[in-house]
């Protein structure tokens, strides 16, 4: 263990020699959240213009319209379809909502329907809306339920029936959202808008940076760094955990710099710090191995650090590092599956936004040590002593 430490610690400083290493892994990520989220414009309430498609035509999907109808921070039209679509491509409305078919018969079977959120990148307040959605849905579901209460065979118009009795003897309002300040752009909107930007940034420099950094096995063969080691009672298992230990060390410390500063530059919530630090770690050994795949397809440090920026870049993109994920086609949706940046953010955005714990993150962290694992065994075995 003595020797891994040494090789270690010897790997981490020459790292950290260079001055572009700290303005790589620290300035970077913060300058490009405080331009890209930081300085993001405050729209006014009359920007914020949603489309409400109701496609379930039904007393249930009509009582969420008007529910949603009231809220006072949103100008929601009722379209159809094709002409929401038209205008959200249009960039007329900001957003467009869709209750789809079914909508009442899920609900009454005790499910919760998917109702589509779609919008552009630039709609700071998409959180707050989302949360609207889910405010109001929830509502809908306890009136079935009391419905069901009141009258626990009925089926059909008559179950429609009870549940509009609940509608008119609960009222609209048993859920509400603080929409207060919200037309001057919340505070709590421009913090989710910087904190997704903000991951999506430490994500894409977390991995370039570690990816250039395995580029150092690339350059201590070169240099004869390795053939040294190899003279000494060193193993090859002492070498590989030594670089593999300074890499996981250089990730966690970047990782843990942005974590600090963001909180008290940008305020960033970071949630739950287990999980977060179970999901990092992930994400680091994940970017490690793929760092040692590349190098052991290349000769060069500079080789490694051109190949793993042509890898990074598309993949983050597809991925939802740079917008949300929502705003892609379908096929791109189904395409980010297949790519470990995705399960990264959302991984992220379970534990920051929706307040996940460990056990809420696990299908990530999984996801991203499978990546890793195919990752190494395909670096690993590439990779040339002598």
């Amino acid at each position: 263990m003595g020797r891994i430490w040494s090789i270690s610690t010897f790997e981490i400083a020459r790292v950290y020699q260079k001055p572009s290493s700290y303005i790589l892994m620290f300035m970077m990520p913060l300058i490009f959240t405080f331009l890209f989220a930081g300085v993001g414009g405050n729209n006014a309430a009359t920007s914020f213009k949603i489309a409400l498609v109701d496609q379930d035509k039904t007393a249930i999907s009509q009582e969420l319209v008007k529910k949603m109808g009231q809220e006072e921070w949103l100008d929601i039209k009722l379209m159809e379809r094709s002409e929401a679509e038209k205008q959200l491509s249009n960039k007329s409305i900001s957003g467009m909502i869709t209750i789809p078919s079914g909508f009442a018969g899920q609900l009454f079977n005790g499910k919760k329907p998917e109702v589509a959120f779609r919008h552009g990148p630039d709609l700071s307040i998409a959180g707050s809306i989302r949360q609207m959605i889910d405010n109001a849905m929830a509502q809908e579901s306890i009136k079935i339920k009391a419905a069901y209460l009141v009258n626990p065979n009925s089926t059909g118009a008559d179950l429609t029936a009870s549940y509009q009795s609940m509608s008119a003897a609960l009222g609209t309002n048993l859920i509400t959202v603080d929409a207060k300040n919200i037309s001057k752009g919340s505070s709590l909107d421009r913090s989710n808008n910087q904190s997704e930007r903000l991951v999506g940034f430490v994500i894409l420099f977390l991995m370039i940076t570690l990816t250039i950094v395995t580029g150092k096995i690339l350059e201590a063969r070169k240099i004869g760094v390795w053939y040294r080691l190899l003279s000494t009672p060193s193993s090859r298992f002492n070498i590989m955990g030594g670089y593999m230990l300074s890499f996981l060390i250089i990730g966690w410390l970047q990782m843990a710099i942005l974590m600090t500063a963001s909180h008290f530059i940008f305020g960033t919530v970071w949630g739950n710090l287990l999980a977060q630090f179970c999901l990092v770690s992930a994400l680091l050994l994940c970017a490690i191995g793929l760092g040692l795949m590349v190098a052991g397809f290349v000769k060069t440090a500079e080789q490694q650090m051109l190949m793993g920026i042509i890898i990074i870049s598309p993949t983050c993109m597809l991925g939802g590092v740079y917008w949300p994920i929502e705003l892609v086609p379908d096929f791109m949706q189904k395409m980010a599956l297949f790519v470990p940046q995705y399960w990264a953010m959302e991984g992220f955005k379970t534990v920051m936004t929706h307040g996940g714990t460990l056990l809420d993150v696990l299908g990530s962290i999984g996801i991203l040590l499978g990546f890793a694992a195919v990752f190494m065994a395909v670096g690993i075995s590439r990779v040339r002593y002598e």
